[in-house]
């Protein structure tokens, strides 16, 4: 198999359950397509500019088991909105770390950060995996998390 490169991986927006639960569904993805190194971004977007990175690769299946069924966000999270030089500083430390591959957990503030590092660093491929219970993030029918608001109120 090709090598993919390192993964990173950052979540965003209101700490709920459907955060871990993401970042374990793309740590399983993750290595069925052979990343060697996953990382996690400490505290969302701004850990992305402070370099704060975990490792995140040799997490076992009882502890992802435990994770996924953790509420709130176990990286962190933040509502960041990075500038213009943090962008930059989010690129240079890409770069370092040799990541190849970026998955932005997050609703619609989080995703205009990936969106912004996606055009800035083109030779990182970045995805957004949307969450929100707003279900306010354009191009997309139900996001994580709005089922689940929906049913409380309900």
């Amino acid at each position: 198999m090709n090598d993919l490169g390192n993964l990173l991986i950052a979540q965003g927006g209101g700490p709920t359950a459907v955060l871990n639960a993401t970042l374990v569904g793309a740590i399983h993805e993750a290595r069925k397509l052979g990343v060697k190194r996953i990382l996690g971004a400490r505290w969302g977007v701004a850990g992305l500019v402070k370099d704060d990175l975990v490792e995140l690769t040799e997490l076992s299946a009882e502890q992802l088991q435990l994770l996924r069924n953790s509420p709130g966000a176990t990286l962190g999270s933040t509502r960041f909105k990075p500038e213009a030089g943090d962008i930059q500083r989010i690129r240079e430390n890409l770069e370092k770390r040799g990541i190849a591959g970026l998955i932005v957990v997050g609703g619609n503030g989080t995703l205009k950060a990936a969106e912004a590092i996606a055009n800035e660093h083109k030779s990182v491929r970045v995805m957004g995996a949307p969450k929100t219970i707003d279900n306010d993030i354009p191009g997309t029918d139900r996001c994580p998390g709005f089922g689940s608001a929906a049913r409380y109120v309900a």
